[in-house]
């Protein structure tokens, strides 16, 4: 969980997930970020977010998604293609 903490460290008034969305520029670090962030999921998640992480990221990242500049999320979609900047769609795809 290097980055996570290097992103609460930069950032440690924000939530990390939106302050991930602004600080990470390659597809490299989107990946290692969003495999960090499930396994904190896992570790730190209610009982339900730990039993479907994977789903729980991706809705959360797409509720941020939804407040990014188009080239922010184009990087990420690039990267996370199942993601979407519309958090009601994240309803209806069952990340939510």
């Amino acid at each position: 969980m290097d980055l996570i903490k290097k992103i609460q460290e930069a950032y440690p008034n924000q939530n990390f997930v939106f302050a991930a969305a602004t600080m990470l520029k390659t597809p490299e670090e989107i990946r290692q970020f969003y495999q960090e962030y499930v396994a904190h999921l896992k570790e730190y998640g209610s009982d339900k977010v730990k039993s479907h992480p994977e789903l729980t990221a991706k809705a959360n990242l797409s509720v941020v998604m939804g407040h990014c500049n188009v080239g922010t999320v184009a990087l990420w979609k690039s990267v996370l293609p199942d993601l979407t900047d519309n958090p009601l769609l994240a309803i209806t795809k069952g990340y939510m």
